[in-house]
């Protein structure tokens, strides 16, 4: 599902690669953790695995990365999204509509989902995340653990095939963040999991649920795959398989290097994915139309 060889990116601009020589495979259905200390690259690389790295930021590639059978640094965004969909830290900058409902249901409408697909399919994964209680609330009033499961249940609305989470707790309380582990606990023991990335420093909690683990040492370094000591026989897809990862030795071909993208550095330009279009959850300027609205729009709240 995910496969890398040699990947590696530096951001334009700056001396040092973000990532260096990473080589990873994971499976289809498989759970990988990534642990590492701040500035080793793991937000670079969920960046890459959802296609924003390289698409919206300038800079330049070198080696392969594959994400459902698509070449990253080759495949248009739009059709880049349908695969991968990623969530962030902050659980309130995630949220775009007014209702809870609208919101889960503003990227399904995004993709021109008919009204009687989308119905049920709200309804389904505001159930799988533990927030159906929620769906006529408005965003702004619930608590940070809620708003973020409300925005996992808005990324996976779609089903997508790999889901990316870079750091969903980072910004919880111990309340919050122990419900968002057991909204992911329902997820993987669904019938049809997505293949998950899980970049996380309370490593604690996110063992349990993980099949593989890979540990980010320094900037420019290569990414190394270890086994957690917890429950699992890491290196396989799914518990048990027993089939360890290997890194290829000796020489490695090195990939042209390309340098592509225009947005820049993290942070030095407004995001241009107002709509939602790589799967990321980014507000909206836009009056979007909700599908349950019985007479106009209800506008988002001003923040």
């Amino acid at each position: 599902m995910i496969r890398a060889r040699g990947f590696g990116w530096r951001y334009a601009g700056r001396p040092s690669a973000a990532l260096d020589e990473v080589d990873l495979e994971l499976d289809e259905g498989a759970c990988l953790l990534v642990a590492g200390p701040s500035g080793a690259g793991k937000s670079t690389l969920a960046l890459a695995l959802a296609g924003l790295v390289p698409h919206e930021f300038a800079g330049s590639w070198r080696g392969t990365l594959e994400v459902a059978g698509l070449d990253v640094a080759r495949t248009p965004r739009p059709r880049l999204a349908e695969a991968a969909g990623i969530l962030f830290q902050e659980p309130a900058a995630q949220l775009v509509m007014e209702a809870v409902e609208d919101d889960v249901a503003f990227g399904l409408e995004n993709r021109a989902w008919p009204p009687e697909r989308m119905r049920p399919r709200v309804a389904e994964v505001l159930e799988e995340m533990g927030v159906a209680h929620l769906a006529r609330r408005r965003g702004v009033t619930l608590s940070g653990g809620e708003q973020q499961r409300v925005a996992l249940a808005g990324v996976l609305a779609p089903r997508p095939r790999v889901l990316v989470l870079d750091e969903p707790t980072a910004n919880l309380d111990p309340a919050g963040a122990t419900a968002f582990y057991e909204a992911l606990a329902r997820l993987r023991d669904g019938p049809e999991p997505p293949t998950i990335v899980l970049i996380e420093h309370r490593v604690d909690q996110a063992l349990p649920f993980v099949d593989r683990l890979l540990a980010t040492v320094g900037r420019s370094s290569r990414v190394r795959s270890t086994w957690p000591s917890k429950g699992r026989t890491i290196g396989s897809s799914r518990p048990g398989s027993g089939r360890r990862e290997r890194r290829r030795g000796g020489s490695r071909r090195r990939s042209r290097e390309r340098t592509t993208g225009r947005w820049g550095t993290p942070g030095e330009a407004t995001h241009p994915l107002a709509s939602h279009g790589t799967g990321a959850r980014f507000p909206s300027s836009r009056p979007a139309t909700s599908p349950f609205a019985t007479a106009t729009a209800r506008p988002p709240l001003p923040r």
